[in-house]
């Protein structure tokens, strides 16, 4: 068995300023809507439950009246419901957003591949196992992409755990 360093482990996040810089500059539009679609989808269960809360206390009120009014129970409902739909379309927009921005990525990576490999020689590119570590590294850039959706959606999961903890105290 491989003993597992948590330093080192740990060491390698000093990079990801540097990597969430690099997609930045690809698309800064759509890194920032990334963010932001990201943050609002985190905020939406605090609402939800805040809205849920309000509506418990709505039936109890109603309960208690001789003469129903359920207008504005209708209508915590309703927003219930408008922000079920709003999850949904935030996350819809959110998987667009990874998808459209790690296709830009990747094709900007890939250009700035080929540019370096401008600049050498034929030689060096003949070399099968120069042309492997190449191709290694142009493959290694896929596997990029999801890192930062990765990291992006932890982040996210992080704002929805305090906001809760927050919402429910």
């Amino acid at each position: 068995p491989q003993k597992v360093n948590l330093k080192a482990s740990f060491g390698s996040l000093r990079y990801v300023p540097r990597f969430f810089a690099k997609i930045k500059k690809v698309n800064p539009t759509l890194f920032y809507t990334n963010v932001l679609l990201r943050l609002l989808d985190a905020l939406l269960p605090v609402i939800m439950l805040w809205i849920a809360k309000v509506i418990i206390d709505e039936v109890i009120l109603q309960i208690s009246l001789e003469t129903k009014h359920l207008d504005r129970l209708f209508g915590y409902i309703l927003a219930e419901f408008g922000c079920a739909i709003l999850s949904d379309i935030l996350s819809r927009g959110i998987s667009l957003n990874d998808g459209l921005l790690g296709d830009q990525y990747l094709n900007a990576s890939s250009i700035e591949i080929i540019r370096k490999t401008a600049d050498l020689d034929l030689e060096q590119l003949e070399d099968a196992t120069f042309y492997d570590k190449l191709e290694r590294a142009r493959q290694q850039t896929t596997s990029r992409v999801g890192l930062m959706s990765n990291i992006l959606a932890q982040a996210q999961d992080l704002i929805v755990i305090v906001s809760l903890l927050v919402g429910v105290i």
